[in-house]
């Protein structure tokens, strides 16, 4: 009897380590997502906060309402940051998204407004496909416009040093689906790469993370959707992913 408690002791002791270990791995895992997802809106906040500044020290030439609407930039891109964590915690702690009617052409709006800035200083051409036939889909907005904003900061990135630097967000209904390609005139995908690319912490980006498509992929996932990546028409990538059409 004695042994035998003993070994129960120690079971409990090693299922005990097991779940404390599995409640760190969890905290890390959310921790690098929240870290990863906060950086555009933060930084976007930042850059609109420096040009307001910078309005403010014309002094008598400044106008008053262009520093408005940046720092209500700064403002709406901070409540985004805190909506994503609010989120974010929700969907990683229970895996449930909260859908609800919303334009598409007005989550790639603000996924672009997000990046407009890097995009016209790098003198990136935006281009515009989206299918007329459907615009609103079922979705939680925050998650998709994080997922768009990903593959466009992916977009712009694998455009440095193009010649040609031109970022096309197209969507088409097929069947029950739609599907919203982003792609990119850059260098396109290496095989080797394209193989690895949804895995997490695996990244070709010198300061790169390796988390944005895994969690692009989750989210995408959660809502019942794919997503994938291939070589566009005329050269470079695509990044596609799919959202059911509820028609009933």
């Amino acid at each position: 009897m004695t042994e035998r408690k003993a070994m129960e002791a120690e079971l409990r002791a090693a299922q005990d380590i097991s779940t404390q270990a599995s409640r760190l791995s969890a905290m890390g895992a959310l921790a690098s997502t929240i870290a990863h997802e906060l950086n555009q809106p933060l930084a976007s906040a930042t850059n609109y906060l420096t040009v307001s500044s910078l309005m403010m020290a014309r002094g008598a030439d400044a106008r008053p309402d262009e520093i408005t609407a940046s720092i209500d930039g700064a403002a709406a891109s901070i409540g985004r940051a805190s909506e994503i964590i609010r989120r974010m915690r929700r969907f990683t702690l229970s895996g449930e998204v909260s859908r609800v009617p919303v334009s598409l052409r007005a989550i790639i709006g603000r996924a672009w407004a997000t990046l407009r800035t890097r995009a016209d200083a790098e003198g990136v051409q935006l281009v515009r496909a989206l299918d007329e036939a459907v615009d609103t889909v079922e979705c939680d907005p925050v998650q998709i416009e994080q997922v768009v904003t990903n593959l466009m900061k992916n977009a712009l990135d694998a455009m440095t040093g193009s010649a040609v630097r031109r970022l096309t967000l197209s969507s088409r209904v097929e069947g029950r689906e739609i599907r919203v390609r982003v792609a990119d005139s850059g260098p396109g995908l290496p095989p080797d790469v394209a193989a690895n690319l949804f895995e997490p912490f695996r990244t070709t980006k010198a300061n790169g993370t390796g988390l944005g498509l895994p969690i692009c992929r989750t989210m995408i996932e959660a809502h019942g959707g794919r997503i994938w990546a291939e070589d566009a028409p005329g050269g470079g990538a695509q990044f596609v992913f799919s959202l059911p059409l509820d028609r009933d």
